[in-house]
């Protein structure tokens, strides 16, 4: 029985996501499509940028759409694409993420900048392998996982960081994302360092940076 009522609500999760993404294509691509210069946010939760078009689900958004699904701007129209911890959260294994990848290819201008922000699977492993606890100094893990209160140890950080509650889908390192954009088209490929005035201070130290040119 619960398991039926789980599967109930995520149906009606996903009908919700349906009917907000139909709407606002309608309703509100237009004016946005319209703009010069456009640059993307995607995926950008509560945090908005100030001269982006902000992509999310959530109610402070500015297109709230589903970003699974193409993106609703015609080829080459882009000047620029930002993501922070977001393609983690979107499906690896059925392809969704290479789809939305050559998506972000299709609606970038011809020699316009992706940049993505990604947690950093290597980073994590590599400081799980050396007892490096430093590395996890920021995460209170008994409010992260609060079964571990009496006996946590490093594995519960390395849990966190890969599953972070189910929410996450894969794990990436620079290697594995710089194959995939590759594989792509997009070239000028970097792995570049934290920009203060771009990227979020609490995510520097378990992220990579990676940039990219069509």
């Amino acid at each position: 029985m619960k398991e039926v009522f789980k599967l109930l609500l995520e149906l009606i999760k996903e009908l919700q996501i349906v009917f907000i993404d139909k709407l606002t294509r309608l309703t509100k691509v237009r004016k946005f499509k319209a703009l010069p210069n456009i640059k993307l946010n995607l995926g950008c939760g509560i945090k908005s940028k100030v001269g982006f078009v902000n992509i999310d689900l959530c109610k402070s958004a500015d297109l709230r759409l589903d970003l699974r699904k193409n993106l609703p701007f015609k080829d080459n129209s882009i000047n620029y694409i930002y993501s922070e911890h977001f393609l983690e959260h979107i499906s690896y294994t059925d392809a969704t993420v290479i789809n939305c990848l050559k998506d972000y290819y299709r609606i970038l201008q011809n020699g316009a900048k992706m940049k993505h922000v990604i947690p950093d699977m290597e980073k994590v492993f590599n400081a799980y392998s050396n007892k490096n606890i430093n590395h996890f100094s920021k995460i209170i893990i008994e409010e992260k996982i609060p079964q571990s209160k009496e006996f946590a140890s490093l594995i519960d950080y390395v849990n966190y960081g890969v599953y972070q509650f189910g929410q996450h889908k894969y794990c990436y390192d620079f290697e594995k994302f710089d194959l995939l954009l590759r594989s792509i088209g997009f070239k000028n490929i970097e792995n570049r360092e934290f920009n203060p005035k771009e990227d979020s201070i609490e995510r520097k130290d378990f992220s990579f940076y990676i940039e990219a040119f069509k």
